[in-house]
């Protein structure tokens, strides 16, 4: 009777070779991690051809749909690391209801943030920005924000329905999920973006909407659905692991809290990255105008200050968009692991969980170094994709200075501000980029030890290691160097977080190590059939 449960796709995980099996749960999403980079960096390019200010405005909006995405995926390492677990334990009921909890708590988190977008997104400008309604800047973020916020479910359902086929081992479908979302999305950017003989890449177009950052959202959320869309197809058809019937459903709070038990750390943890990316934008434009003209300075020297402040926000966007081409494979080769690791823990298996560790660290080490090298000697390169001095000078408007008056003092002021809005970006960007990118040296092996605690359902050290490095070490420190040492400084508080991170990680994964796996060496009598 217990012949029809063992299911040989569902038990590759316990028995393919680790390497092997790695490669052939994470290289998909790690292809379809890469492709929504690309989709992501496309964005901030189509929509800078169309007016500069949006790449401000994108960047500032950035921390709210990271937000959405920490709730979406945070939930999904809950429900992948709970459902494996069951699997791993040949126990169907419990991963079944895990599917339909996950999608149930993944509804309601969808619909405060519907909620959130239609009441809250222009006080968020308004408060982050200091900015005054009718700035290129505020518009163009406010429009952005408006609509994937209020359109997000494309993006919750999106997410969980690739984490229900990464937990049964089926990561290769997941990625078409992923990879038909940014295609939709690199299709129906340009023309909802730009109008009717706009060039993007050099290629004049035929047509287009000139909707600006309203189209880069409408034109992200349709790739989003039409991926969640998928998401769901291939569930149904090709998840037979799962059932995700609704017929009779009940919130289950035990297992609801299971869940979370494991998901809310992770959804902390990207939660305070949030945070803290808003915290940064804030301190990156430390010192206004007003500010340095009560400090006695010039009204021509305090817009050329605060205009370079304010280039600062340009840069750490930039800055994100690219680094995830480093981080979202990594990303992706977690999604395979957890799986792996979560369902040997279930088999009592540490052999194959620390082989499965240490081909991970290996990869994520050896493929940090390379994002590493790039960013040391391309920074510059990379940067003047998103900002050609020639291109953007027409949209380079006048800079209002406070207390100033249209005479002389004026066209200095303009001329400086003018030349900071897009040189300064060059100017400072590159060494910026240069100094936060050492924090790869660390990053790999904090993200892989983290996940390895997730998985094996250990969520609070996870979102202590999170929390250090974040609001205990990064926001205190970017403070303290925006104040004392300048704009650039700002930027190495990261490698020195990281540092402190990949201590503490280690440390916490050979306290786990020693009280969760060693135990799984003394023999279970009951436990022998399974590993034979």
């Amino acid at each position: 009777m217990t012949k029809p449960q063992t299911n040989p796709k569902e038990n590759i995980m316990g028995t393919m070779p680790e390497g092997k099996l790695l490669f052939t749960m994470a290289f998909p999403m790690v292809i379809s991690m890469l492709v929504q980079a690309l989709y992501n960096v496309y964005d901030s390019l189509v929509v800078a051809g169309y007016d500069s200010a949006g790449v401000t405005a994108l960047s500032l909006a950035f921390p709210i749909q990271n937000l959405m995405i920490a709730f979406a995926t945070g939930t999904g390492v809950g429900i992948n690391s709970y459902l494996s677990r069951a699997l791993g334990e040949r126990r169907p009921d419990k991963a079944n209801k895990a599917a339909t909890n996950g999608l149930f708590v993944i509804l309601l988190t969808n619909i405060l943030f519907i909620v959130l977008g239609l009441l809250g997104t222009r006080a968020y400008f308004t408060y982050l920005t200091d900015a005054v309604p009718g700035t290129p800047a505020f518009n163009m973020g406010v429009e952005y924000l408006s609509v994937v916020t209020i359109a997000s479910s494309g993006i919750f359902f999106e997410v969980t329905f690739e984490r229900l086929l990464q937990a049964t081992g089926k990561a290769k479908l997941s990625m078409f999920t992923q990879g038909l979302g940014a295609i939709v999305n690199i299709i129906l950017d340009p023309i909802f973006i730009l109008s009717a003989g706009d060039k993007i890449f050099g290629i004049t177009l035929p047509f287009g909407l000139g909707m600006g950052a309203m189209g880069a959202a409408i034109a992200t959320v349709l790739g989003q659905f039409a991926a969640a869309g998928l998401g769901l197809f291939l569930n149904l058809k090709y998840n037979k692991e799962i059932s995700l019937s609704f017929k009779g459903f009940k919130p289950d709070l035990d297992i609801i809290k299971k869940i979370y038990a494991v998901g809310l750390p992770s959804i902390f943890m990207a939660a305070v990255g949030s945070f803290l990316t808003m915290a940064i934008n804030k301190i990156l434009t430390i010192g206004e105008q007003v500010t340095y003209m009560n400090e006695g300075m010039s009204a021509a020297t305090a817009a050329k200050l605060a205009a370079e402040r304010l280039v600062g926000v340009s840069i750490y966007g930039v800055y994100f968009r690219l680094q995830s081409f480093v981080f979202m494979p990594i990303f992706g080769m977690n999604n395979g692991m957890i799986p792996i690791i979560a369902y040997n823990y279930g088999m009592r298996s540490k052999k194959r969980i620390m082989k499965t560790v240490k081909i991970t660290v290996c990869a994520a080490v050896i493929y940090m170094l390379i994002g590493l090298a790039v960013f040391q000697t391309m920074s510059g390169t990379l940067l003047k994709v998103f900002y050609q001095e020639d291109a953007q000078a027409e949209s380079e408007t006048t800079i209002t200075v406070p207390g100033s008056s249209e005479g002389e003092e004026s066209e200095e002021v303009f001329e400086d501000a003018m030349i900071t809005e897009t040189q300064a970006v060059l100017k400072y960007g590159e060494p910026a980029m240069r100094l936060i990118s050492l924090c790869f040296l660390f990053a790999g092996v904090c993200i892989i030890t983290i996940s390895c605690l997730q998985a094996l359902g250990r969520g609070t050290p996870s979102l202590i290691i999170s929390l250090i490095r974040q609001i205990v070490v990064i926001l205190p420190l970017s403070f303290i160097f925006a104040k004392t040492l300048g704009l650039i400084a700002i930027f190495a508080a990261y490698p020195i977080a990281e540092f402190v991170a990949l201590i503490i990680s280690i440390l916490m994964f050979v306290r786990t190590y020693k009280k969760l796996l060693v135990p799984l060496d003394e023999p279970i009598e009951d436990q022998a059939p399974a590993h034979s």
